[in-house]
């Protein structure tokens, strides 16, 4: 904020990976608030689309949603209440819109133009229909970017540059098209399925995208856009796959040897790096209503489409295109930037961020020193431990007769980190047979935000028990429990991805362009998940704890070159 005036900042923004981060950032933003003169500084803070959503379910124009039908009338007087008082987070947008009968999303976007400070999540700067970045270029702003948790962001640019459609959504979305384009709904199908029939296995890679699949992709794609030019008001089911497959379309067009094509028979591949169908933020994210989209009532006849289905209707298959080195499509955002600054407990090594994010040579990089003292964190390895996947249930006695020791030594509140919920429920039961008399709580799949609450609420201050959670879940990243509340972590793993085809793609293609395949693929990525879970013990200068690295690897060189260099190892091992 000091070197706006200095540098001539027309913006910073503050851009995380997680949503914990941004409270963080408006609660600093609110200090700055109080002290400063009255509209010194506007904040905004962008909200998904589907948090700030009024009325969903309905398409997002005039004819079905009362906060469209006016809204540039209606706008000036809303904008310019919101830019008068200044702070603009999710809860004022909504206030104001409503107010004055607009949609909330939808203002907030406007009042991009009219903020000092953005706060947003990472995809505004850096998805390739990014706003912040589209209206930066086109109005030439002169943006200081900082980045929070940077540590994420090449798994999340990765997925924003991937794409995927299944031969299911396919399915499903040709009998609501008009019969007239059906043909090219089954011609895809029938590609897609033959590339799947002739497979020797469930999963197979590429690294170029077939003729006959890309041509049969852009006749789709064409000829969707070409009916829906001719509704512009459309909505529903059609709408939405064509925003899937424009996605798809986009990622063949820059497909390169950054990028990685794979079809997976018998549907998506789940938990693997580069994509997940989750974390979409292009325009198929903004759907509209769900209701069939016909031409006439006659396109909805049955046997309209006959004969344009694939000949293979039992097979069920996924097609990805997915990115592995977002560093070329990143570089030049960073250029576009005045200044970044990306920010995390867990960057090094260099070269990695520096080659997967596409940094330039000339980064400037800082360790800065914890602001707690080193001896504060006693570390441990028990380096008589394998928790490699064949040893797994012969280390459980072990594994659960250490931490019932050292909960007995020092008796408190304790983390426990695990490579996956199986591994985790095993552990659990062991411990609850060999100790009962220590308490245990676990983490669950699929917890929602008040199951998320009520595990975090046990962590009571002078409380004492045993939490099980996975490592790399919400547990692991983004909690805060200082002093008492948590005195101590166990993590048995090295946070490794599990061992699949794909893992091996990605191995193989990073090791082909940096020589550093195990490195880049699987080693640096979990020892980050590791740091970040560890810096849940020490949270304040007077926090004292203990952590226990649980597995024989944490004694290799290549591993233990990964660990804070201000962590003391100690001594003993068990």
């Amino acid at each position: 904020l000091r070197a706006m005036p200095g540098q001539r900042l027309d913006k910073i923004a503050y851009l995380t990976c997680k949503g914990t981060g941004r409270i963080t950032a408006l609660e600093a933003l609110q200090q700055v608030r109080e002290q400063a003169p009255a509209g010194a500084v506007r904040v905004l803070a962008l909200v998904a689309k589907e948090r700030a959503c009024e009325h969903p379910g309905k398409a997002c124009h005039g004819d079905a949603c009362p906060l469209a039908r006016g809204f540039y009338d209606r706008l000036p007087a809303a904008r310019a209440q919101a830019v008068d008082e200044a702070w603009m987070d999710p809860a004022a947008q909504r206030r104001i819109a409503l107010q004055h009968g607009i949609c909330p999303y939808y203002l907030g976007q406007e009042l991009l133009r009219w903020a000092d400070v953005v706060v947003g999540d990472v995809h505004h700067a850096f998805d390739p229909n990014g706003q912040l970045h589209g209206l930066a270029q086109a109005l030439g702003w002169r943006i200081g970017l900082l980045v929070d948790e940077a540590h994420n962001l090449v798994e999340r640019t990765r997925q924003m540059y991937s794409a995927a459609i299944s031969l299911a959504q396919v399915r499903a979305a040709r009998p609501l098209a008009p019969a007239a384009l059906r043909p090219l709904f089954g011609r895809f199908m029938q590609v897609l399925a033959d590339a799947t029939a002739a497979q020797d296995s469930d999963y197979s890679a590429h690294e170029e995208i077939p003729d006959e699949i890309g041509d049969a992709l852009q006749d789709l794609v064409t000829g969707l856009r070409e009916h829906l030019q001719a509704q512009p008001l459309a909505h529903g089911p059609v709408l939405n796959f064509y925003f899937e497959v424009v996605r798809l379309q986009k990622a063949a067009d820059r497909f390169g040897a950054h990028s990685l094509m794979d079809i997976q028979r018998g549907g998506a591949v789940a938990g693997v790096p580069g994509f997940d169908s989750s974390a979409g933020t292009g325009a198929g994210a903004q759907a509209g209503v769900e209701m069939p989209l016909f031409d006439s009532p006659q396109d909805a006849a049955p046997g309209a489409d006959r004969d344009d289905g694939p000949r293979s209707p039992s097979i069920e298959a996924t097609l990805s295109l997915r990115n592995i080195v977002p560093a070329a499509f990143l570089r030049p955002r960073f250029e576009a930037c005045h200044c970044a600054v990306l920010f995390s407990a867990t960057l090094a090594p260099q070269g990695y961020q520096r080659d997967l994010l596409g940094l330039p040579d000339d980064t400037g990089w800082m360790d800065v020193p914890p602001f707690f003292a080193p001896e504060h964190l006693r570390v441990q390895i028990a380096d008589r431990v394998s928790t490699r996947y064949p040893h797994r249930s012969a280390s459980l006695s072990a594994v659960v007769d250490l931490m019932a020791a050292q909960f007995g030594a020092h008796p408190g509140n304790y983390l426990a980190f695990f490579s996956s919920f199986h591994y985790l429920q095993q552990a659990a039961e062991a411990l609850a047979q060999r100790h009962p008399q220590v308490p245990q709580w676990r983490q669950a799949r699929a917890m929602d935000d008040t199951a998320r609450m009520a595990f975090l609420a046990r962590f009571v201050p002078q409380g004492q028990g045993l939490a099980f959670a996975v490592l790399g879940g919400a547990f692991a990243e983004g909690v805060d429990l200082p002093g008492s509340r948590l005195i101590g972590a166990f993590i048995a793993t090295l946070g490794l991805p599990p061992v699949s085809p794909l893992q091996d793609q990605f191995r193989q293609r990073l090791d082909q362009l940096f020589g550093a395949g195990h490195g880049y693929a699987d080693l640096v990525p979990g020892m980050h998940k590791v740091v970040q879970a560890a810096g849940r013990v020490l949270r304040s200068p007077e926090d004292r704890g203990w952590l226990w690295l649980m597995d024989q690897r944490y004694r290799q060189p290549e591993v233990l070159a990964l660990l804070p260099a201000w962590w003391r190892l100690a001594d003993a091992t068990t």
